[in-house]
């Protein structure tokens, strides 16, 4: 099994690292580590979850479990900027992934750490993406820079 840094998998995995790119410029807070996340299903095609990945961070008031939705580039296109349209904040949007995390099977147990204060490099996501993630409300201090 390779080194997983934040953000932790249960499974048996074995996996390459190659190259990576810088995802973030500077992170200064973060949501209480450790959520699970709930949508490991919606990754499974794409092998991990990136860092950067724009996400939404809960915590059940009656249990203290912490959960994190993790959103992909289909689901944000989906809810569009254009009038008549639902909008980005209706994703719930309140952070974006530290660390990749491996996504091996449907099965796959994952946690993940939510940024919610920092500089992320916009050339994590695509034009368009971006855009729409720009427009958000619900999490004003991740900054996207070039």
């Amino acid at each position: 099994m390779g080194i997983l840094q934040t953000g932790n998998t249960f499974d048996n995995l074995n996996f390459k690292q190659g190259h990576s790119r810088k995802v973030w410029r500077e992170t200064r807070r973060q949501w209480p580590a450790g959520g699970k996340i709930t949508n490991v299903a919606d990754w499974v095609a794409k092998g991990k979850i990136p860092a950067g990945t724009p996400c939404t961070y809960a915590v059940n008031k009656e249990t203290g479990e912490k959960t994190i939705k993790c959103h992909t580039d289909e689901q944000i296109k989906a809810v569009g900027t254009g009038e008549g349209s639902a909008g980005i904040d209706s994703l719930g949007i309140n952070g974006y992934t530290d660390r990749d995390t491996p996504i091996a099977s449907a099965k796959t147990q994952a946690t993940a750490t939510a940024i919610r204060d920092g500089d992320i490099y916009e050339y994590m996501f695509d034009d368009d993406v971006a855009e729409i993630l720009k427009a958000n409300t619900k999490c004003p201090l991740v900054v996207f820079v070039l």
